[in-house]
């Protein structure tokens, strides 16, 4: 059977898991079957928005990991993340269990999984190979927006994790209900940093609103990245706030377009002849 799904990223703090919590709840209210896999080795249960359907944990504790072999955190993910795609017949195992039922997996925030380790990124491929057709939900904090620096430093994670996972993809700002408590802060209006364009007026932001020593080399250099950013245009957001339904629904509906899945309905047809 084919299986269809989200793979939920971002960097730590993002809100990937208040994502999965929401998403299912929206799913749950459509009479959508799902399940959230939480595959974060770090997390605990008592830190999830959620009860995962299937939990890493079960199979490997990054904890117990750094305990026995003596790792750091960062060192321990990725052992475990190692250890998952060795024994990737088990996840594909608890999968099974769950017939006709949507994916979503909570991935870990770390950095290093998306840009020079090849453990997720093969885990990735062999669950495409296994029927899955998934798309990557990567998720951006929309505070960052009050900083031009580090929204392009953004921009830049969200290429490179389109580029390197290699998945149908969606750029989501996230906690817009924290946005609106900062968003005298940001230099334009928010439509701006979701169409991703005239990035060099970035740069005039920069300029007024940054005292920084060496700003003119800062800004040549964040110039060139957002003739490249731009050059490509890879890159756009769509924006979510976990409390507003109408924009749970549209990310979803994003979602299903993007790996080709429509919902079915059952209906009563009755033939007269």
């Amino acid at each position: 059977m084919v299986w269809f799904g989200q793979v939920v990223i971002g960097p730590p703090g993002s809100g990937k898991s208040t994502y999965c919590a929401a998403m299912q709840s929206k799913l749950v209210s459509k009479n959508r079957k799902c399940i959230v896999i939480n595959l974060d080795p770090q997390v605990t249960l008592h830190e999830l928005p959620y009860q995962p359907d299937i939990n890493i944990t079960s199979l490997i504790n990054a904890e117990h990991v750094s305990n026995t072999l003596n790792l750091g955190p960062n060192a321990s993910l990725l052992y475990c993340m190692e250890y998952l795609l060795e024994n990737l017949d088990w996840l594909l195992e608890q999968i099974s269990l769950h017939k006709d039922s949507y994916l979503l997996y909570d991935l870990p925030g770390q950095v290093e999984l998306f840009i020079h380790h090849n453990a997720l990124k093969d885990i990735i491929s062999k669950l495409q190979s296994s029927n899955q057709r998934l798309v990557q939900m990567n998720l951006i904090d929309s505070t960052l927006c009050c900083d031009p620096f580090k929204y392009v430093a953004s921009l830049l994670s969200s290429l490179s994790s389109q580029i390197f996972i290699q998945l149908p993809h969606i750029n989501i700002l996230s906690k817009l209900s924290l946005l609106r408590e900062v968003e005298a802060e940001m230099a334009y209006r928010l439509e701006y940093y979701t169409e991703v364009q005239d990035l060099q007026s970035l740069i005039i932001a920069l300029r007024y609103n940054f005292k920084l020593p060496n700003l003119q080399r800062f800004e040549r250099f964040t110039s060139t990245l957002c003739e490249i950013i731009e050059d490509f245009n890879l890159v756009s957001f769509h924006t979510m706030d976990v409390q507003d339904d109408e924009s749970i629904e549209f990310i979803l509906s994003s979602a299903d377009r993007a790996i080709g899945f429509i919902p079915f309905n059952h209906y009563d047809f009755r033939f007269n002849y």
